[in-house]
């Protein structure tokens, strides 16, 4: 037989990887529909559809305007013998009442294009929460994958750390091989 091998480096300890916080996938999907941008920036779009779908409303009702002028004019003639100046002053002031009888259907028309626009943008807002809620329980999952992982691992250096022991414990007897020990150090380096 030949010399004992020299021995090689030991893993180095045991790493302690933490849980995600919140150690919850709703907690997780919650959080992410309500901070995403894409979210937020969805559900503003809502709002202006939704103001815009009352604008539009508002067409149908009555206004009242208040309008008010003032003016003044001189003129002066030359064409008789005697040259006279006139001043004339206006003031008008009033108020103006407008009731929409009916538009040609333009104003129902521009409420129901209105109307849709904020259905829509209700179902982009829906999508987008949707999306991110599923991009973050997926997250979550690789997260607890990845964690489950690397329990697998530590138990598979364990197993082949035993193998070694077990293996230089037997070359000792003489019952294993150099090869043996040595092919179970490659399996403990490469778990």
């Amino acid at each position: 037989m030949g010399p004992v091998p020299y021995p090689l480096a030991t893993l180095r300890p045991e790493v302690v990887i933490p849980q995600p916080q919140p150690n919850d996938i709703l907690a997780w999907a919650n959080q992410a529909q309500d901070n995403n941008p894409t979210v937020r920036a969805q559900t503003a779009l809502l709002a202006a559809a939704e103001s815009e779908v009352r604008r539009n409303r508002a067409e149908h009702l009555p206004t009242l305007d208040l309008t008010a002028s003032y003016g003044k004019n001189y003129s002066s003639s030359s064409l008789t013998p005697v040259n006279y100046t006139t001043a004339a002053t206006s003031q008008q002031a009033g108020i103006q009442l407008n009731i929409p009888l009916f538009a040609g259907g333009a104003t129902s028309a521009r409420v129901n294009e209105a109307i849709a626009n904020k259905h829509k943008a209700r179902a982009d807002v829906e999508t987008a929460r949707r999306q991110v809620a599923a991009d973050a329980r997926q997250a979550y999952a690789g997260i607890e994958n990845g964690l489950s992982q690397v329990v697998a691992l530590e138990s598979a250096v364990d197993s082949s750390n035993s193998a070694v022991k077990g293996n230089q414990a037997g070359f000792g007897l003489g019952i294993r091989t150099n090869i043996d020990v040595l092919n179970a150090q490659q399996q403990l380096y490469s778990a």
